[in-house]
């Protein structure tokens, strides 16, 4: 039973040397982060419905986060639903619409519960209403 107990309490003494040590050099945690995405997708769709028409379109945003729990950003993407962006191409082709999003707002806990509090507003260029 010692040939067993031995190699077991080796592997434990190892282990725990190799977290205390991973613990020792772990980086600070940034004061803020910014982060951004980009990609083309063939069909832009919300709550199943085409906002494309069934086209690629290209999207993008950018989000910022500071370490307070304040966080602001940003996304847009192509669209081709709103009929007054002023730029309708053909009988039905209209071209250039664009949906921004903008967001704002400050997470954090208070105890065991957390919270978030912000801001979200969808923009639609050329829309009149």
């Amino acid at each position: 039973m010692k040939k067993i107990l031995v190699p077991t309490l080796i592997a434990a003494a190892i282990g725990a040397m190799a977290s205390a040590a991973q613990a020792q050099t772990a980086p600070a945690a940034p004061e803020s982060t910014l982060s951004y995405n980009v990609g083309v997708v063939t069909d832009y769709r919300y709550r199943g419905i085409s906002q494309t028409r069934l086209q690629p379109t290209l999207q993008g945003g950018a989000d910022y986060a500071d370490k307070s729990g304040f966080y602001v950003g940003a996304w847009a993407s192509g669209i081709q639903w709103i009929k007054d962006t002023g730029t309708t191409v053909g009988v039905g082709g209209i071209k250039g619409g664009l949906e921004l999003d903008l967001y704002a707002g400050y997470k954090g806990a208070v105890g065991d519960v957390a919270y978030d509090v912000g801001f979200l507003r969808y923009q639609y260029q050329g829309n009149n209403l």
